[in-house]
């Protein structure tokens, strides 16, 4: 049986991302913009991204995706990300899937990191090496909006020494410094930077106005589906995070005419487990679990300040 006749490209183009991103979410349900593909090559460094596409010889289709990229670390070993691995179910078993993934994998560093669905994360650890594992997983939960009552998180006032701002209103370092504290010193300007652009986004933080700290940043943006997403959200107390959300919710001015709003909650935060369950009124709903994975060095992240993932296709957290 002859090979089945397909090519790799790794620079692809917007129609071809366009074509595939559509069918992606349509199929899994998974939380993507349009933008993420524009986003994901301004926030690395040049080489140190690449969403790499199968492409079918006769007629230009896509038949499949992946994404790597690498971090750089402060003191710990480098990571590469492993992401966004779809192949469409037609054009399965023809070696599309193994090709895409050796041509992400040459690329990668010693330390790789991806987020396994629940299909399969139990073949990466068990093929592929990616059997270290973090004490937490990620829920990804999704509320219908029309359910969603954001005054349920206002009942207290913020302290006096702090304040909800719009991120352009505080020092971008002070932002970067708080989610480089975050990933155990990782550097992560040039993705925020990029991701906190997206048009269709907005974002808030919370400002120790004593010492200038970035205390709590918030992001709900607009994805393909009519649907929003949470993330990057982290707080450093459940209640000045449902002030947070609650401003940031409420920034967006059509928020009610969206369908459901997901977010990806670390699985062993009760406090974020808690803010979903009072904004949605008891409605929210399970939709799947992913599992984060490491071959070799787990970067540790207190998941106490994580209420929502950013993204789990380029982001590690």
């Amino acid at each position: 049986m002859s090979p089945y006749p397909f090519h790799i490209v790794n620079k692809p183009s917007q129609q071809q991302w366009q074509q595939v991103i559509h069918l992606i979410v349509k199929e899994l349900d998974w939380s993507n913009s349009i933008e993420d593909l524009n986003s994901w090559m301004d926030a690395f460094p040049a080489g140190d991204f690449c969403l790499y596409m199968a492409i079918e010889n006769s007629s230009g289709k896509v038949l499949g995706t992946i994404t790597r990229a690498n971090y750089k670390t402060n003191g710990l070993e480098p990571i590469s990300t492993i992401g966004l691995f779809y192949i469409r179910p037609e054009y399965r078993g023809n070696a599309i899937g193994s090709t895409l993934w050796t041509a992400a994998m040459e690329h990668c560093v010693d330390n790789k990191f991806l987020f396994g669905a629940e299909k399969m994360w139990r073949k990466y650890a068990d093929k592929s090496g990616f059997s270290q594992f973090p004490t937490w997983k990620v829920n990804v939960t999704a509320i219908c909006c029309s359910n969603l009552n954001p005054t349920t998180l206002e009942q207290q006032p913020l302290a006096s020494e702090l304040s909800l701002k719009s991120w352009s209103e505080v020092s971008f370092k002070s932002i970067c410094e708080f989610d480089q504290h975050l990933l155990n010193g990782i550097d992560r300007s040039m993705y925020l930077t990029s991701f906190l652009r997206q048009n269709e986004s907005t974002t808030k933080v919370i400002k120790n106005d004593s010492t200038g700290e970035v205390t709590g940043i918030c992001r709900i943006r607009k994805i393909i589906g009519g649907n929003l997403e949470v993330g990057p959200f982290y707080s450093t107390t459940e209640h000045s995070g449902g002030l947070l959300l609650a401003a940031t919710l409420q920034t967006m001015t059509d928020w009610r005419d969206q369908t459901n709003i997901y977010f990806k909650l670390p699985s062993n935060n009760e406090s974020a487990q808690n803010l979903v369950q009072r904004l949605g009124q008891g409605t929210h709903k399970l939709e799947y679990v992913l599992t984060p994975q490491y071959t070799k060095q787990i970067l540790q992240i207190d998941t106490k300040l994580v209420y929502s993932v950013t993204e789990t296709d380029v982001a590690l957290l």
